[in-house]
């Protein structure tokens, strides 16, 4: 069976879901990223299908506390996944706006005028201590 993850949520080991670092909105191996499509018992079509009982109950959990949606291509599956993708593609906009708008921590600070102070002082570049040994 398919799934998309309606909302962030934390990757337990004993859910045994193998997230690529790759993937959109990648923040651990241990965090389901909201968005995040995959699946369990993939050779089942429906819940009837699944013969694994750990697996159907987890899958039922999923979908009892709102974490996973069924892509199982039915219009109202289809309409909550293209909500989800919306408001995915919403949060990441909000978030590279907040990070490109956000004011510099003071080791940031504290870099940027050390740089500064080094490129009066005409210290550019990658610089070497000289050989004591010379």
């Amino acid at each position: 069976m398919k799934f998309v993850a309606a909302k962030s949520f934390h990757n337990a080991p004993e859910l045994g879901l193998k997230l690529a670092d790759t993937i959109d909105n990648f923040v651990h191996p241990l965090q389901v990223p909201k968005g995040h499509r995959f699946s369990i018992a993939p050779s089942a079509e429906s819940l009837k299908g699944v013969t694994n009982l750990a697996e159907k109950e987890l899958i039922s959990k999923l979908v009892l506390f709102d974490l996973a949606i069924v892509d199982d291509g039915t219009p109202s599956a289809k309409d909550a996944i293209t909500k989800i993708d919306k408001e995915v593609k919403e949060e990441n906009a909000a978030n590279k706006a907040a990070e490109a708008n956000r004011p510099l921590s003071i080791g940031e600070q504290i870099a940027l005028g050390v740089a500064a102070a080094l490129k009066e002082l005409g210290i550019t570049g990658k610089q070497t201590a000289p050989d004591p040994k010379k």
